[in-house]
């Protein structure tokens, strides 16, 4: 029997929490013996044909994945076609059909694959292009400039202090390493614990220890590899994200989404893509305020 080759997955990402459902593509799929997300075997998976599969993707830590193929035949080799991530989605696809049940409740007209793949562009959007921070949990590498000081200010800090505040852990620290180039020193795990981090993306060395405990003056002399982004979603995000995905999905022509907003203050044009005013980034006056919230330049935001 030959061995199965997987040629494509859609989705290719998903929550951590799994329940996404992954239509697999290749050759020689007929009878499935399992399906593993990274070494995380799926509980449910069968094949509609020898070109077409399925399974649901399991559980997993927030991490891209190869979704490999057991048959009779064997166990199908991984490539970048069967790359799978999981990560934090800002909502599930069950949370979209339940939001807006007249309309994304529909599975026909809006699959679960165009609803991740709209939950994937808001998010992006959210994160790079408007907020300028992190939703999901992400790992970053910092070179900074401490000034002999025992504070150090990271790039990726929470400026707002916004409610629930995004958590910062310390993995490694390499002291004068030349921008990560050439000799220098690794802190101790000892020393790790001795880091006090603030959501404000302040770094304290607490006690004394390795150069009287001031991180050193230098060009890019601390080298600092974190994870900061938050636990869980912030419940207004994800009603913001929400808010986002009903009203581009399910509006697809642009005369039919909202152009005006009235309450007690008054009455406002709102932005349209293509427009010239920049009232609203989605048009959402809700969605506006929320972003505000978080983003470290408010005004870029409405």
């Amino acid at each position: 029997m030959a061995l199965p080759v997987v040629t494509s997955i859609a989705p290719s990402s998903g929550p951590i929490a799994g329940g996404t459902t992954v239509t697999i593509v290749g050759t020689d799929l007929t009878t499935p013996t399992g399906v593993s997300f990274g070494a995380t075997a799926a509980t449910v998976f069968g094949a509609a044909s020898a070109t077409e599969a399925f399974a649901v993707a399991p559980a997993h830590v927030a991490a891209a994945v190869d979704v490999t193929y057991t048959t009779a035949g064997g166990t199908s080799a991984t490539s970048s076609a069967d790359t799978f991530t999981y990560g934090q989605m800002l909502f599930s696809v069950a949370e979209a059909r339940a939001f807006d049940k007249a309309q994304l409740n529909d599975v026909d007209l809006y699959p679960d694959a165009d609803i991740v793949a709209k939950e994937a562009e808001i998010r992006q959007s959210f994160e790079d292009v408007i907020c300028g921070i992190h939703f999901n949990p992400t790992v970053i590498t910092d070179y900074r400039d401490a000034n002999r000081t025992r504070q150090l200010w990271l790039t990726h800090h929470n400026p707002l202090l916004e409610s629930p505040p995004r958590q910062i852990t310390v993995s490694s620290v390499l002291i004068d390493g030349g921008n990560g180039v050439g000799a220098g020193h690794t802190f101790t795990p000892a020393e790790l614990a001795d880091l006090a981090c603030y959501p404000d993306g302040r770094v304290i060395r607490k006690t004394l220890g390795y150069w009287i405990s001031s991180f050193p003056y230098g060009e890019l002399a601390v080298q600092i590899t974190y994870t900061v982004g938050y636990a869980t979603v912030p419940p207004d995000i994800n009603r913001a994200a929400l808010l986002v995905c009903v009203e581009q999905m399910t509006k697809k022509n642009l005369s039919d989404r909202l152009k005006s907003y009235s309450d007690e203050t008054g009455s406002y044009e709102l932005y349209m893509p293509g427009a010239s005013n920049s009232a609203s980034v989605y048009g959402i006056p809700e969605v506006t305020t929320i972003l505000n919230n978080y983003a470290e330049d408010p005004v870029s935001v409405g």
